[in-house]
């Protein structure tokens, strides 16, 4: 009895750890580049709380982005992060 207690202590261990460091799960859902906030901005994958808000910046002051590739204006976006957000997140970036 004994030794099943503490394998089934030792099992559930294993799984809080397992829990506690997987990332949480990115929206499936469009996001509307040119009226997304920071939060839904950080829905897509390889966008962080910095890039998101460099975007909204760039935005307020430039206007809308009509394309994936406008987004190379913004400070610090660069052709090949561009290349990896538009893999990693395939047409769930809207520019409308």
């Amino acid at each position: 009895m004994r030794r099943f207690k503490l394998m089934s202590i030792a099992l559930v261990a294993v799984f809080a750890v397992h829990l506690a460091h997987a990332a949480p799960e990115k929206s499936a859902l469009p996001v509307h580049i040119n009226q997304a906030d920071q939060k839904q901005l950080i829905a897509l994958k390889g966008i962080g709380k910095k890039r998101a808000q460099a975007i909204i910046v760039y935005r307020q002051g430039h206007g809308k982005f009509h394309a994936m590739q406008d987004l190379l204006a913004v400070p610090g976006m660069t052709q090949k992060l561009l290349d990896k957000i538009e893999k990693q997140n395939g047409s769930r970036a809207i520019f409308d």
